[in-house]
């Protein structure tokens, strides 16, 4: 199970004013405010007035993740805890249910199981927490960055320490928490459970992060149609690889707005095909790509292709060693889990969706950067009236400009395909918080 509160949850447990008033901005404003909604681009049918959860109407105080290794086991578990939640005056405001993740085949990667709903292997390029095992192995460099993007209480790249609630002495005299360290800067000590302070500030906030979740609607029918249609449009468009099989013209339109064929292999490096076509049984989604360096100009890889927006790598300097380390300080921890239309908790519209979520330590610089600056900026990279080709919402004007040496093909009338039907930005304690925010009021609601 993993818990996280928003910052009405924690004004409900009666944390102090003060206190609360230490949380970031964007934390404690929430998703749904009307300043975050338009840094977001949460506007007309996204705006958080329309959502299912999160919203002013709808607002929520926590969240619980349940994961099990069974139905029977989930059922139980979540019966326990919803019957818990009733008996202390709270309610479940919406509930989400993925689908169960599918059993993996012989020599098949996690990337390759684990599909979105139009199709695509999801959860591929992650980034890698230095001093975990697999920083260990030193491969993906490109990818690795200090545990401080993720963790309060740690370094970031750049050697400070993100932000972190501390909270006074007096209102924790169990010591649950760790002592604060007032330095922010390279050198500095870490906050220390030995040393006795009894008068020094409390860390609330270490070994805790904070939790973005958004439950997306994608209108799969919308987007294979769009396919269809602009296949048949561009069919003989001089952009069109001599090299690309005709039937994989749907598809090959589809990677050029994400990034990545179906299966998972970077246009990048498979520019005419998917690996699997070639490579059945023994093909790992490839990830140590550096598009700046290996596809300057965007030309199997469009520079507003999904991917390239969400973590442009090396695109604006290639092979630059700072440029990677300037982007990986705006990395999240992501995870994507699919559902049905049954599961959507939305019986009037009934859409498949994801129920997107990361982890960063500030929110602002990784989770809204990457959401306002790359993904839904009109202006990305030289481009100019383009957004995001798969999750920006161009209200069916969007376009996506795909260079080619023979020509740009320019694919217009990029209708809508994913909604934002509910969310909410959370904390999520570590455990010594977790027990001294049980301390601070045990009866309190925890969920509305």
């Amino acid at each position: 199970m993993i818990f996280a509160l928003t910052a009405d949850g924690l004004r409900r447990l009666g944390l102090p004013s003060d206190v609360s008033d230490a949380f970031p901005t964007a934390f404690r404003l929430g998703m749904g405010s009307p300043g975050r909604a338009n840094l977001l681009a949460d506007t007309g049918d996204d705006q958080a007035g329309q959502w299912l959860w999160g919203g002013p109407e709808k607002a929520i105080d926590a969240t619980l993740l349940l994961y099990a290794d069974s139905e029977a086991t989930l059922a139980s578990y979540a019966e326990g805890l919803i019957s818990g939640i009733d008996a202390a005056g709270g309610s479940i405001i919406h509930r989400v249910t993925p689908m169960p993740l599918p059993q993996p085949k012989p020599g098949e990667t996690a990337a390759q199981m684990v599909r979105e709903p139009f199709g695509f292997a999801d959860g591929i390029s992650q980034p890698i927490i230095k001093g975990t095992r697999r920083w260990m192995r030193q491969s993906d460099a490109i990818h690795a960055v200090e545990p401080g993007e993720f963790l309060l209480g740690y370094p970031d790249t750049r050697g400070f320490y993100p932000p972190s609630p501390q909270v006074p002495a007096a209102i924790d005299p169990d010591n649950l928490l760790p002592l604060a360290d007032p330095r922010h800067s390279r050198g500095a000590f870490q906050p220390d459970f030995a040393t006795s302070g009894a008068a020094a500030a409390r860390d609330l906030g270490r070994n805790g992060t904070f939790l973005v979740i958004r439950q997306l609607a994608q209108y799969v029918d919308v987007f294979n149609d769009y396919l269809e249609d602009a296949a048949k449009r561009y069919a003989h468009h001089p952009a069109v690889p001599d090299q690309l099989d005709p039937a994989l013209l749907p598809e090959w339109i589809g990677a050029k707005m994400v990034g990545r064929w179906k299966d998972g292999s970077s246009l990048v490096r498979y520019p005419h095909r998917p690996a699997t076509v070639k490579q059945a049984g023994d093909f790992r989604p490839d990830n140590e790509f550096l598009p700046g360096a290996e596809d300057p100009l965007g030309e199997r890889c469009p520079l507003g292709a999904h991917i390239r927006r969400s973590n442009p790598r090396d695109s604006l300097a290639p092979g630059s060693k700072d440029e990677l380390s300037i982007v990986n300080r705006h990395r999240i921890l992501r995870v994507g889990r699919a559902f049905d239309a049954n599961g959507a908790g939305d019986p009037a519209e009934k859409k498949p969706g994801l129920l997107f979520m990361c982890l960063n330590a500030d929110i602002e610089r990784q989770f809204e950067f990457i959401q306002q600056t790359w993904a839904t900026a009109w202006q990305f990279h030289g481009l100019e009236n383009e957004v995001d080709p798969i999750t920006g919402r161009g209200g069916g004007m969007g376009r996506l400009t795909i260079p080619s040496p023979r020509g740009p093909l320019n694919l217009t009338g990029i209708k809508d395909f994913v909604r934002m039907r509910g969310g909410a930005y959370l904390f999520m304690p570590s455990r010594s918080a977790v027990r001294f925010l049980g301390s601070e009021q045990e009866q309190s609601e925890i969920v509305r």
